[in-house]
């Protein structure tokens, strides 16, 4: 078995979005349904941990716990105003 990445090297798949993740999962041979199935998780049950993700097997949940984090960082908005584009940066309270 493969050892764990660093924290920091691991997919944030808070980062990735339904088609990334839908890529994510693809390439590891997975069905795309897996990317519903984890972002459920994450956006209506607020789960953060795959251990607790109880419809994945549990290999492929080992392989998440490996690879992968569910991680809140800053995030980025764009969107366009009348005099161009206006960016904001939002930090989760920590």
């Amino acid at each position: 078995m493969e050892s764990a990445l660093h924290e920091d090297q691991k997919f944030n798949l808070l980062d990735l979005g339904r088609q990334g993740l839908t890529a994510f999962f693809a390439e590891r041979g997975e069905k795309a349904f897996r990317a519903s199935q984890v972002l459920q998780w994450i956006h209506r049950h607020g789960m953060h941990d795959f251990d607790g993700m109880t419809n994945l097997g549990k290999t492929l949940r080992d392989e998440l716990r490996r690879v992968a984090c569910v991680r809140a960082g800053a995030n980025r908005y764009r969107r366009a105003t009348s005099c161009g584009w206006n960016e904001k940066v939002v930090t989760p309270a920590r």
